[in-house]
């Protein structure tokens, strides 16, 4: 009798400890069969948090703090005349090296942008305003606005690059597309600092001297300024070239111009000269030009007014 109670006894010891086990590896063999997948959809937002994938691969996960999480976008400061690209509003900036993200997750009217580490799951900086046109820049070169409203460049290529320090009250590039890429050339950066414009590199080599008049638009050999209302076209050293203009602009090979008389004409700067008949006009806007079979059509007032070669 006593044997029997001992084994009793036994029996019920084994079953108390073995038992729980048998049954979570039973549970823990099923959900191997059927495992829980997060996000099966691959949404974008899920259940509170932002995923962010390549192609199906996660690269990481953000938990959200308000309804506005989401990708922040590229912004395009206005209040500097510099002849910058036309981004879309809501514009959202790309996940950067496959390994950072730009996210806005307040509910203030002007949010910051957190730069987000998807390899370290946190936030490793704030920003004000971030610039990559849309289409982004070559080098993937990214313009920050930081916290002190200073502006500097970075690129993402291989982790966390400073080409222009943080020191600058502007920092822009001029609508030049890189065909070959299809973003923005990043050759010659325009910068403001001390009430002053300069073209720049991504190393800090400067091609002019310290200029007074705001940067418009340039190319390699020539800069549109602003002067009190009325534009001028210099040099890299600064000797000008046209002054006094209503509307300088580039247009392929030629400029586009309104001279101090309000007439609109083709100006070649290899020839210094005149290469259109010239149109009275009230603004660039009366002005239509489109380029067919190497050729610029000029419209004047809706009518087709002749052609100029381009050579």
């Amino acid at each position: 009798m006593k044997n029997r109670k001992i084994t009793l006894g036994a029996i019920i010891f084994l079953l108390i400890v073995f038992l729980p086990i048998t049954i979570f590896s039973t549970i823990k063999h099923i959900e191997s069969l059927h495992p829980v997948v997060e996000n099966p959809t691959h949404e974008f937002r899920y259940e509170g948090k932002l995923y962010f994938y390549d192609g199906d691969e996660l690269l990481g996960k953000y938990t959200c703090e308000t309804e506005a999480c989401d990708y922040a976008s590229t912004r395009v400061e206005s209040a500097y005349p510099l002849n910058e690209k036309e981004v879309p509003e809501d514009t959202k900036l790309p996940i950067a090296g496959k390994r950072f993200v730009f996210i806005q997750d307040s509910l203030e009217e002007d949010p910051p942008i957190l730069l987000y580490d998807l390899s370290l799951n946190r936030t490793i900086a704030t920003y004000k305003e971030v610039k990559n046109y849309g289409v982004g820049i070559d080098n993937d070169y990214y313009i920050l606005k930081d916290e002190k409203d200073l502006w500097g460049v970075v690129s993402f290529e291989e982790g966390i690059a400073v080409y222009l320090p943080f020191q600058y009250d502007y920092i822009g590039l001029t609508e030049n597309v890189n065909t070959e890429t299809e973003k923005v050339a990043s050759d010659i950066f325009a910068v403001l600092k001390n009430n002053t414009w300069q073209l720049v590199d991504v190393n800090g080599a400067t091609f002019t001297d310290p200029l007074n008049n705001a940067i418009i638009n340039y190319n390699s050999e020539y800069i549109v300024l602003e002067n009190n209302g009325q534009m001028q076209l210099v040099d890299y050293k600064n000797s000008i070239v046209l002054d006094n203009y209503k509307y300088i602009n580039f247009y392929n090979v030629y400029l586009e111009v309104i001279d101090p008389f309000n007439q609109f004409y083709l100006y070649d700067l290899a020839a210094k000269s005149r290469i259109s008949d010239a149109y009275l006009v009230n603004s660039i806007d009366d002005i239509e030009l489109n380029i067919v079979d190497n050729e610029i059509q000029i419209t004047y007032e809706g009518e087709m007014k002749e052609t100029i070669a381009i050579e």
